[in-house]
């Protein structure tokens, strides 16, 4: 009973870091970066699932780009310093997700060859067919964007994706990731790092009140086609789960009763100042129910950044 507890909190944890990409408006630092990559190599040992192979890469490629410049062959002690440094001789130093990069790098030659990497599919204005899915495939990166330059990563706990006319929604569960746009300097990041108030009373958190600069794209909407290529009616409940940049802080369950050969579209609009993290499917008929079409809008974070309070008058009394 131990043991199913550890490895729930794992996955749990491993979870949210698929969703989760670093916070590069503040210094990222390559222990943290590291403890990551093994987070992810857990998570594959676990389940076997070579979607968190796939995300452990793709933070150790970020690293390369947060922590290695052309000044110099060492790394950064952070992702927004210019020097390399060992904290001591105990503490981890700035180069241990390098090390941690290895042991993913070598986990990944044991993987067959054809899942080594994520699924890479450029989309049409945002919108995956995802009938013309014709291989099972561990985890996909759905291209947007100008010449599809960004990526949505989409994956499964412990699942892959296989279509047959479309994704079979029985239990269906898809992780959605944020996409980091940029890796900001020190000077980018000053406007927006200033104090905020996040306060922790044991009871609940409070939403934090922090700027945010433009350096995250975040999905705020899903537009989900169904089809029912049943021969009966079928009930299908979709939740969203919401985040704010901190903590999951609602779920939102969206139902629909599809005839036989009925196409409904489920609509997944973020409210204000949250983004969609995590999409969840059920339905009341075994294999009947597909999800043929996958239309998402993502958007920079600091668009859903917390109004700035208006200063209140103090008076002469």
């Amino acid at each position: 009973e131990l043991q199913k507890r550890f490895r729930k909190a794992v996955l749990d944890s491993a979870e949210v870091y698929m969703s989760i990409n670093p916070e590069v408006q503040w210094s990222v630092w390559g222990d943290n970066t590291a403890n990551a990559i093994r987070l992810m190599l857990a998570a594959h040992e676990l389940t076997e699932n070579t979607a968190y192979l796939h995300r452990a890469d793709h933070f150790a490629r970020l690293a390369v780009d947060m922590f290695l410049d052309d000044t110099s062959p060492l790394p950064k002690f952070t992702s927004q310093d210019n020097f390399y440094e060992v904290e001591s001789v105990t503490a981890p130093s700035s180069d241990v997700w390098m090390l941690a990069t290895l042991e993913m790098r070598e986990r990944m030659t044991m993987v067959d060859e054809v899942e080594r990497h994520t699924e890479r599919i450029i989309t049409e204005a945002g919108a995956w067919d995802c009938t013309k899915l014709t291989n099972s495939v561990a985890s996909l990166s759905l291209g947007y964007g100008e010449d599809g330059e960004r990526t949505l990563f989409l994956s499964r706990v412990e699942k892959g994706f296989a279509t047959d006319r479309g994704l079979i929604v029985d239990d269906l569960d898809l992780i959605v990731s944020d996409h980091v746009n940029s890796i900001p300097t020190l000077e980018q990041v000053k406007p927006f790092n200033g104090a905020y108030r996040r306060k922790f009373s044991g009871k609940h958190r409070e939403p934090s009140t922090a700027e945010y600069g433009g350096f995250k794209d975040v999905l705020n909407r899903a537009d989900l086609t169904l089809f029912n290529h049943s021969k009966q009616q079928a009930t299908v409940r979709v939740t969203a789960t919401y985040h704010d940049s901190w903590d999951d802080r609602e779920e939102k369950e969206y139902t629909r009763t599809i005839a036989p050969g009925e196409r409904v579209i489920v609509e997944c609009i973020a409210p204000e100042k949250r983004f969609i993290r995590r999409i969840d499917f059920d339905s009341t008929i075994v294999g009947g129910i597909k999800l043929e079409r996958f239309a998402f809008e993502m958007t920079p974070r600091s668009k859903l950044n917390p109004l700035t309070p208006e200063p209140v008058p103090i008076g002469l009394d």
